[in-house]
């Protein structure tokens, strides 16, 4: 074989190479992420509205809340993430349904809501996920219904709420004291405020007030302990499905004036700025929204604020 022929069979040769190189790192590159996007997980065991939630290590805890028939649940349903399926944890002692919520080194603690016979509640209980056991701890300083919470750091505030009327009260309690104090009122009373938080700030979008439905937002810094106006949400309403990823606050579905929504809005802490988001596939309000892994849940809800209504057991999932 002359010279030049040995050329063009080694360029060849690495030509043929290269492509079949370039085809098996084709086969290995995972499935491109598609974004603002919807998708559906395993339906929920128990169909509930209202119910306390929180996410540990890819789990997600889901206890308490009303069924359709308006009957409180005391089941605690867990929701692997990662293989997809539900399991059972220790029942809630005192079921409570609009109550606020939230999680601290893996306990989810569930604040004040309604009990048996509508009455509003300071019941306190927390669930260690690790030992699947239920407590007691220190009691809310006030009844509250239609309450919310956001961690920051390790402390859980307690924000606005209803006792007859829609309250500016903020508290904040500490699992490692176990003990609660009263910090800056919020400039406006509202109740199922939709609650996100960002390194110190607390950003609390919209609700009911006294006056009505509203999307007046404020925002709190946690070293300062005062209040701020923010940029007024674009939806007016109360009780989406709410969690925070990567500095920025979404809201899926609620409710106001008797219409539960599908809208999702975001919130960018940082930038000051909203935007409107793809659709929920299914309205709902009063469902539970939690972050894992990037991407937002909202669990269960119903199709209204009241109990009675038809409640879910759907799991819709955002990916930014």
């Amino acid at each position: 074989m002359n010279s030049v022929k040995r050329r063009h069979l080694s360029v060849f040769l690495l030509v043929a190479a290269f492509f079949n190189l370039w085809a098996q790192s084709e086969k290995n590159v995972p499935n491109k992420i598609e974004h603002n996007v919807w998708s559906q997980g395993a339906a929920m065991p128990t169909a509930r509205m209202g119910a306390g939630y929180g996410a540990v290590g890819g789990k997600i805890y889901v206890a308490g809340g009303v069924n359709s028939s308006g009957a409180f649940v005391t089941e605690t349903d867990i929701y692997d993430t990662t293989t997809k399926t539900w399991s059972k944890g220790a029942p809630i002692p005192t079921p409570t349904w609009a109550g606020a919520s939230a999680v601290v080194k893996d306990v989810l603690y569930m604040f004040g809501g309604a009990t048996s016979g509508e009455v509003i509640s300071t019941t306190a209980q927390a669930y260690n996920t690790a030992t699947n056991k239920w407590s007691k701890v220190a009691a809310m300083p006030d009844s509250l219904n239609s309450v919310t919470a956001v961690t920051v750091g390790a402390d859980i505030y307690v924000i606005g709420g209803y006792n007859g009327s829609h309250t500016t009260k903020v508290e904040k309690y500490t699992p490692a004291s176990n003990a609660w104090k009263a910090e800056a009122a919020l400039l406006n009373g509202k109740s199922e405020i939709q609650l996100g938080a960002f390194e110190t700030t607390i950003v609390a979008a919209a609700g009911l007030e006294n006056s009505g439905y509203t999307n007046e937002n404020e925002g709190y810094t946690t070293f300062a302990n005062t209040w701020r106006p923010l940029p007024a949400a674009l939806e007016t309403g109360q009780g989406g499905c709410t969690a925070t990823i990567n500095g920025v606050v979404y809201i899926a579905g609620g409710n106001k004036t008797g219409v539960t929504l599908d809208t999702l809005q975001a919130y960018n802490v940082k930038k000051g700025t909203w935007a409107m988001l793809a659709k929920m596939p299914q309205a709902l309000t009063l469902g539970g929204g939690v972050t894992v892994g990037g991407k937002l849940y909202c669990i269960g809800g119903a199709n209204g604020p009241n109990r009675g209504n038809a409640t879910f057991s759907t799991v819709r999932i955002y990916q930014p």
